[in-house]
C-alpha cells in the first residue's frame, strides 16, 4: 500500500511595480516615483 502524503509545504512569491505620484514637501514640485514591492509566503497542509 503506498503512503498517504500529509503536511505538504507550499511556497509562493509575488512582485510588482506601480507609478506613484509624489509631491515634494520641501520645494512643492510633483514627480512620479516607481514603487517596487516583493512578498513571499509559506504554508503547509494539515
Amino acid at each position: 500500500m503506498p503512503p498517504i502524503p500529509y503536511a505538504l509545504g507550499y511556497t509562493t512569491s509575488a512582485n510588482g511595480k506601480v507609478p506613484k505620484h509624489v509631491l515634494c514637501e520641501l520645494c512643492g514640485l510633483d514627480y512620479v516615483d516607481i514603487l517596487t514591492v516583493r512578498s513571499e509566503g509559506y504554508g503547509s497542509s494539515a
